[in-house]
């Protein structure tokens, strides 16, 4: 089999608080003390590699395989006051890459039996599907998760496919108010139609004209071809991630926590507000361009209107006469 892809890396760990509360309910004098302590005990870790996690959890990467060891034994911090558990994240060990050009005709359990009978050691295979009319239909991308690294190329049935590194999409709200930027854990807003944007009964068979409630173009929510999903998508791929964006962060390997927290904030290159006003603005030229198209075709139906009633006058005028001219022969 191929060889993989990176080389192997400490597994990055969870710092979770025992008794349920929340690193970001903290202050940060206290996360910052809280580190402190353990580089005084561990040594410094990873330049860059802590950051509190979306749960509240702090994340850290460690440095060094005696230094992830060492973390998992970790019980209490800030001078025994409060008591922690590390873990590691459940996606720490696998990967996941997309392949593209793949036939359209091989199904998702086909692709997974292909490989997994190659002996790779496969977890899950998604196809990306689009919408499509009145539906969606598969696409040629490919997402596939691998227990570990992925291969440097993967065959499906002696066809060769490299495996290329998976950024995934903005977050949308899919079981609430399917807008774009969060998850629906945190929302608050009332549950809203895929389809056309709005609050009704049965959401699933909704029969009225696509509405996109993130850009009110004429397509669901959860159509890939919104402008403001592309341009939000974009922004995420050009965005550096926490732990590879050139930056302060990462200035030299032996930087501790707090020579990090002392130095200047990083700034972004491209901000991803910026990148959705685009995206709306797109949205909006597109919404004037068929406004336009419409107001033609208005006007050519209005032309044939003036014509037709040109007409029917001229008629009107021909009877009236001829009806005249019956009563003046009748007398």
């Amino acid at each position: 089999m191929a060889s993989l892809v990176t080389k192997s890396k400490q597994i990055p760990l969870f710092i979770k608080r025992e008794d349920g509360l929340s690193f970001k309910q903290m202050k940060t004098c206290e996360i910052s003390q809280i580190l402190q302590e353990l580089e005084s005990k561990l040594g410094p870790f990873e330049a860059g590699g802590v950051t509190i996690a979306a749960g509240g959890d702090l994340f850290i990467r460690p440095k060094s395989k005696d230094q992830h060891e060492l973390l998992l034994k970790v019980k209490y911090v800030l001078n025994g006051r409060i008591m922690v558990v590390c873990t590691q994240p459940k996606s720490a060990s696998r990967t996941r890459v997309t392949i593209h050009q793949v036939p359209t005709g091989d199904s998702e359990e086909e692709i997974y039996d292909a490989l997994r009978s190659k002996g790779y050691p496969i977890l899950s295979v998604y196809r990306f599907k689009t919408d499509r009319g009145s539906g969606t239909v598969p696409t040629s991308t490919v997402a596939l998760d691998f227990d570990g690294l992925a291969p440097e190329k993967i065959l499906i049935n002696e066809i060769a496919f490299t495996p290329r590194q998976y950024f995934p999409g903005p977050p949308r709200c899919a079981k609430k108010c399917q807008r774009l930027g969060h998850t629906s854990n945190n929302c608050r807003d009332a549950t809203r139609c895929n389809n056309c944007g709005g609050i009704h009964e049965d959401m699933a068979n909704c029969a009225a004209p696509p509405h996109c409630i993130n850009c009110s173009g004429k397509h669901p929510a959860s159509s890939p071809t919104c402008p403001k999903f592309q341009r939000m998508k974009l922004s995420l791929r050009a965005t550096p991630s926490e732990h590879s964006r050139p930056s302060v962060l990462a200035q030299t390997n032996s930087s501790t926590y707090s020579q990090i927290l002392n130095s200047p904030a990083p700034t972004s290159q491209i901000e991803p507000e910026t990148e959705i006003l685009k995206g709306q603005i797109a949205a909006m030229q597109t919404e004037l361009a068929q406004i336009r198209k419409d107001l033609s075709q208005y006007r050519v139906l209005e032309k044939k209107v003036n014509n037709l009633d040109l007409t029917v006058s001229r008629i009107q005028n021909s009877l009236a006469s001829i009806e005249t001219g019956q009563k003046k022969t009748n007398s």
